[in-house]
């Protein structure tokens, strides 16, 4: 991948402008812009600069829209991540309570569609719900993101809920927790994600999977905002139900990253990310990430080769 690091203290229309210059290179699948991003820049505005096929993050205004209206898009990775775990594990959502806390443009909103597109009732909660504990004591599937450590404790959970902490959190000693107080919740819970090992991981392999996909809207597609053709669409279908049984396949082998009572396991030793994203294909994949603060000039640039 190509890191490209830009100064705090860059003027938006010069982002807008490497933004397009990657827009327009044919050689890049996909770009993300790292979030937040300095005060000065509008962050939508940088967002929707992205072409909606190279959007690997699924923040545009159109892939969002697209989610909502439960059509295939480019979605966010940790939402996603969330889904395909829960699916891997055979753990049903349909006619669950879920309860999601955090209403994030990332995480929240994006993970209330797609839940509610598998036929969930869900609850986004957030910083201005009463009497929270209401209603995640109701919840049949738990999910924190909220960016507090430990913020979820084990009377805030109804017996047999599956918890999924997003959150990472360090603390001054220097360790790092989820949002879950994790070793009292997990008495409590059928099934856990940990932090580290668990939705982070699965943030990363579907990011892959979505730079993969971002390959295959670029080939195949003519124009990506041109509903009519459905030739393209069909085409887009295909390459996704081709590519996620293998992307399964590698978050299986990868993550195994949840802590299962029944047997008393903490899945999650394969910590290696990077080198699992040759799986996705047999064409070569390049993703673009841009990172605001850091006053450098040293730009990275790998390309997955993938295996002919």
């Amino acid at each position: 991948f190509q890191h490209i690091k830009l100064p705090s203290n860059i003027k938006e229309d010069e982002l807008l402008k490497i933004i397009e210059n990657l827009n327009n290179d044919d050689v890049v699948d996909g770009i993300l812009v790292q979030m937040p991003i300095p005060k000065h820049l509008d962050a939508n505005k940088v967002q929707n600069s992205i072409l909606s096929c190279k959007d690997v993050d699924g923040l545009t205004d159109i892939n969002a829209g697209m989610l909502v209206h439960n059509k295939d898009g480019l979605i966010p990775c940790t939402p996603m991540g969330i889904i395909d775990l829960l699916d891997h594990y055979n753990i049903p959502i349909e006619g669950k309570n879920v309860v999601i806390i955090g209403r994030s443009n990332l995480v929240g909103k994006p993970l209330a569609n797609l839940m509610t597109n598998k036929n969930a009732t869900v609850t986004l909660c957030h910083s201005k719900t009463n009497n929270l504990p209401f209603y995640t004591n109701n919840a049949d599937i738990l999910v924190a993101s909220v960016g507090i450590p430990n913020f979820i404790t084990e009377d805030m959970v109804k017996p047999g809920a599956i918890v999924i902490d997003v959150g990472i959190n360090r603390l001054p000693d220097g360790s790092l927790c989820g949002d879950v107080d994790f070793t009292n919740v997990k008495e409590k819970a059928s099934y856990i994600t940990p932090v580290p090992g668990g939705i982070g991981q699965m943030t990363v392999a579907e990011l892959a999977v979505n730079t993969y996909k971002a390959h295959i809207l670029k080939k195949d597609l003519t124009k990506w905002e041109d509903k009519n053709n459905l030739n393209s669409w069909e085409k887009v279908q295909a390459a996704r139900s081709s590519m996620r049984p293998t992307a399964l396949e590698y978050i299986d082998r990868l993550t195994k990253n949840f802590y299962e009572l029944h047997g008393d396991r903490l899945y999650g030793d394969d910590k290696s990310v990077i080198g699992g994203i040759a799986m996705f294909g047999k064409q070569p994949v390049t993703v673009v990430g841009l990172q605001k603060g850091m006053d450098t000039k040293d730009n990275i640039y790998r390309n997955f080769g993938m295996p002919q």
